[in-house]
């Protein structure tokens, strides 16, 4: 179903002749709705794939709504890249829960996640 979404955002792309969605903010605010509304942890190939549609920061005419956005994005990859490598390790978080953890930063969560890193360690 996923795939759905990024065949949607190639056909978005801004070197498309005629693009899906024209608005490069409104592909960026759709891509982080959808990536953190995605509760599937096996993804990730999608994900990227949705991430290398968006456009690039300097692409939108600066204004503090696009900066803004780009910001929100930056934080998407970051949470996404996280979940990435934590994916190596047999440690399966969705990019929402990743960016509770990184937000919130409750001790529960945060334990919660070592103790999930050291039993995919020690199964290595």
């Amino acid at each position: 179903m996923f795939h759905f979404f990024v065949e949607i955002f190639e056909a978005s792309k801004s070197d498309e002749f005629d693009p899906l969605i024209s608005e490069a903010k409104d592909l960026m605010l759709l891509a982080h709705n959808c990536i953190y509304k995605c509760e599937s942890t096996n993804q990730t190939d999608n994900v990227l794939a949705i991430l290398n549609c968006l456009p690039e920061r300097g692409f939108i005419k600066k204004s503090a709504s696009a900066e803004s956005l780009h910001d929100l994005i930056d934080d998407l990859d970051a949470h996404f890249k996280a979940v990435r490598s934590l994916q190596k390790y047999e440690v399966s978080l969705t990019v929402d829960k990743m960016k509770g953890i990184s937000r919130n930063g409750s001790q529960t969560a945060v334990e919660e996640l070592f103790i999930d890193i050291c039993r995919s360690a020690s199964k290595m």
